[in-house]
């Protein structure tokens, strides 16, 4: 992938072209080969702020979600959040954002600037059945 940085390091993207002035070709991995690599034995928690490519992201961890079932925090954007809720509400995902208490609710829309939304799951019991994984099948 190619990495644009020509805003700057903290806004460097491989999914938004910012004109590519300053750009490097950068090595990729996905989460659920992370998994593997390590051998991790429990996943509670995934925190995603790649600057458009969380969806991408959350495809890579496919076999993660539907193993390990953790709640998994983006930074999101308005137009992101209504795909993103279409990954994850079928394997029972549901949004959530913090309040001014600091407690967590659920939430249908995200209307302002980029949000940390937290998505956590469902217990698998309240599901009904296990969610199909063909529908968090990994983009070609």
């Amino acid at each position: 992938a190619v990495l644009d940085f020509t805003k700057g390091v903290g806004g460097a993207s491989i999914v938004r072209d910012f004109g590519r002035q300053q750009a490097k070709a950068v090595p990729l991995c996905t989460i659920d080969g992370l998994v593997l690599k390590y051998r991790l034995p429990k996943v509670d928690f995934i925190k995603l702020d790649i600057e458009g490519a969380e969806e991408l992201a959350l495809r890579g961890a496919a076999e993660t979600i539907l193993r390990h079932r953790p709640t998994i925090c983006l930074e999101l954007v308005p137009p992101q959040f209504a795909p993103i809720c279409e990954l994850l509400r079928p394997h029972g995902y549901e949004p959530h954002l913090f309040t001014c208490d600091g407690d967590l609710a659920r939430v249908a829309d995200i209307s302002r600037a980029a949000r940390n939304v937290f998505f956590i799951p469902v217990p698998k019991a309240a599901l009904g059945q296990q969610p199909a994984a063909e529908v968090m099948a990994a983009v070609p």
